[in-house]
């Protein structure tokens, strides 16, 4: 009929003292908005509205199904400044690690060394020497005459790292010049300061001059240094057991006394 109205039937529950012989098809067609035919919930309809608070736990999210934009800004602003496990990163500030971080073997002049790359490569390098002592002495250290302790040589004086490799200390005195018109003996060595242990010593002699002063060149004085050896300082001395004047000049006009530790 024109202009007939249409009434939308809304999905009830059946009411109590009526719908007499309707009861299984009213309550039917209300169970049947939310749930399928074998009572499960249809697809999309739960909303946020009807879920309890901490409801959803972790194990109900499916993995990759939250996105950055889903994140709590501060959340997201922690996840972007990580170091990542992969990717390549720009990290800015200092950062002190409680353990050495392992490396591979770098291939570009930027990258970082591990100890083994470091290692091989002093091998191949021979082991230079490096100066870590000198004597600050342009011209002479004098020893007074009739002074037959042990003196140090101002400058001369060294402390080594603990290492598990072997290494050498090796001392380059330059020329002992003696004020004496006989023969004398002058000895040099390395003290191990903090045991007060002299490693090694070296009796040089001296031979007479009529100028009265007699002068030696001291060979080059080497101590190793075992493998596992705690930190320990070194110093190196002199002494006239024969009572004459000391003194202690570079070899050359640029040479001055000097130590050297060399890693083997």
């Amino acid at each position: 009929m024109s202009g007939a109205k249409e009434h939308t039937i809304v999905a009830r529950l059946p009411q109590a003292g009526g719908d007499d012989g309707n009861w299984g098809t009213i309550l039917n067609d209300y169970l049947l908005q939310s749930h399928d035919e074998q009572g499960a919930l249809k697809q999309n309809t739960v909303s946020a509205g009807q879920l309890q608070t901490n409801s959803v736990t972790n194990d109900a999210v499916a993995d990759g199904t939250i996105t950055e934009s889903q994140l709590d800004t501060a959340l997201a602003a922690k996840v972007n400044g990580n170091v990542t496990l992969t990717g390549i990163q720009t990290i800015a500030g200092v950062k002190t690690y409680s353990s050495s971080p392992i490396v591979p073997t770098p291939a570009t002049n930027a990258q970082v060394a591990n100890k083994q790359y470091v290692d091989a490569s002093i091998v191949s390098a021979g082991h230079s020497g490096r100066e870590l002592a000198y004597a600050d002495i342009n011209s002479q250290y004098r020893i007074e005459a009739a002074d037959n302790s042990w003196h140090n040589i101002p400058g001369l004086t060294i402390t080594t790292a603990t290492t598990d490799r072997p290494a050498y200390v090796t001392a380059h005195l330059g020329i002992i010049v003696v004020e004496t018109t006989e023969y004398c003996n002058v000895l040099v060595s390395i003290l191990n300061e903090t045991d007060t242990v002299d490693l090694f010593h070296q009796e040089i002699q001296v031979l007479p001059s009529p100028s009265g002063f007699g002068v030696a060149s001291v060979p080059p004085i080497i101590v190793r240094i075992p493998a596992g050896t705690a930190s320990k300082t070194y110093d190196i001395r002199v002494q006239s057991f024969d009572g004459k004047a000391i003194n202690v000049a570079p070899s050359w006009s640029t040479n001055k006394p000097s130590l050297f530790a060399i890693e083997a």
